[in-house]
């Protein structure tokens, strides 16, 4: 008894008969030559490598396809949006920024003559109430480097965003007057040559000196910025 194999499947050959497995697991008797036996067995075995190819070539189409459709997607959620740079129309300053005496009441004498006189100083707020919770000083150097920060550079004001996708956005103004919209993620704001005042969804915040920077204690979204 020999035995044959069509692909995966096992044939026993009994002389000029060949036993193929059908589905039902039984046994089919087929009287063949033995130049029969040699032709069916290559065109099956043509047959399934023509079958093996076309399965992967398939395979690989998807694959590439899934690479190519999924990437513009992973790098739209990286990509920052452009920096923003806004012109402060002439308009009235909001009339809800509060004076300092009203949110100075956790500084020292002289940490609040320090923020009146316009000393260099960072001035650390509460976020929700405006409320200033300590200052320190910061030499003319270090604020020029927070001032020129991204689309910063070469503006009036700035009121800065806690990183990608919050963007700095940058103010310029001839005279003075307010800006208004919606800007999520601040996280401080200030002005080189100019008084400034920004406003959040949360209130209102006290107005900075030219060099003084005004930090909030947790990220806010941004309603207004003020030039005097």
């Amino acid at each position: 008894m020999n035995s044959v194999k069509f692909g995966s499947n096992t044939c026993l050959a009994l002389g000029k008969r060949v036993l193929l497995p059908n589905l039902n697991k039984s046994m089919v008797r087929i009287n063949l030559s033995n130049r029969s036996i040699r032709t069916l067995i290559v065109k099956l075995g043509v047959k399934m490598k023509n079958t093996m190819r076309r399965t992967l070539a398939l395979a690989g189409i998807s694959i590439l396809a899934a690479t190519v459709f999924a990437a513009p997607a992973a790098n739209a959620a990286t990509t920052a949006p452009a920096p923003t740079t806004i012109q402060v129309t002439p308009s009235p300053a909001p009339t809800n920024v509060p004076s300092l005496d009203s949110v100075s009441g956790k500084l020292t004498p002289k940490e609040k003559a320090a923020v009146a006189a316009g000393d260099p100083l960072t001035i650390t707020v509460d976020a929700q109430s405006g409320e200033i919770e300590k200052v320190a000083p910061i030499s003319s150097v270090q604020i020029f480097a927070v001032g020129v920060k991204t689309n910063c550079a070469g503006v009036t004001g700035c009121y800065y965003g806690t990183g990608v996708p919050y963007v700095d956005y940058g103010f310029t103004a001839v005279g003075s007057g307010t800006a208004t919209g919606n800007w999520p993620g601040r996280s401080s704001y200030g002005s080189q040559t100019r008084y400034v005042s920004a406003c959040s969804t949360a209130t209102c915040y006290v107005k900075a000196s030219p060099k003084q920077l005004v930090v909030f204690n947790g990220p806010v979204t941004g309603t207004s910025f003020t030039i005097y």
